[in-house]
């Protein structure tokens, strides 16, 4: 009797070391999304209602998920920006959310895209995130997404680079030639 408690206290021990406890993901696939020092929303949680533990942020970034996916499909972009940010700022660990965000901004970002003059800062906002979103494990089809956002952004930044360029070298010319005039 005492051999047979021997082997399944040994089975036990092994099975326990076997299956170590892990810690939860929001999205177990994409644990490299690190909560950073970067700061997406200045707006505090809701702890009057979720409460203030860990459980409660991620409820109410939950909540805050449903809330941005409806203001984006209702084409209401301010507001869906302002939930995705909370929603990261939340749960910086869930991927989905980090791709929620991100199609806020460029959402945004190709609002703005009639005016004159392109938002450079709010390019790199959301080329950033795409990047992040690309770089690491996220849902195939949504890496698939960051790559084809990623390229075009980049390339609307080439042309930027290019614009500038271009504007920097005829205002050079420009101005050899006022001093080309004016040794004459």
């Amino acid at each position: 009797m005492k051999k047979v408690n021997n082997k399944i206290a040994a089975t036990i021990a092994v099975s326990l070391l076997a299956f170590q406890v892990l810690p939860a993901h929001a999205d177990s696939i994409s644990p490299r999304i690190k909560k950073g020092t970067k700061q997406y929303s200045t707006e505090r949680p809701d702890s009057s209602f979720y409460g203030t533990g860990p459980a409660g942020r991620l409820t109410e970034a939950s909540n805050l998920r449903f809330l941005a996916e409806k203001e984006l499909a209702d084409n209401n972009i301010e507001e869906a920006l302002r939930a995705s940010s909370k929603a990261v700022q939340l749960d910086p660990n869930d991927p989905g959310t980090h791709v929620l965000y991100a199609r806020a901004l460029t959402a945004k970002f190709y609002s703005n895209e009639n005016e004159d003059k392109i938002d450079e800062k709010m390019l790199a906002k959301c080329y950033e995130e795409w990047m992040l979103i690309y770089r690491h494990d996220s849902d195939q089809e949504e890496q698939q997404e960051a790559r084809v956002q990623v390229k075009r952004l980049a390339r609307i930044a080439k042309g930027i680079a290019k614009k500038k360029q271009l504007e920097e070298q005829q205002r050079a010319e420009a101005i050899a030639e006022v001093q080309k005039q004016e040794k004459k």
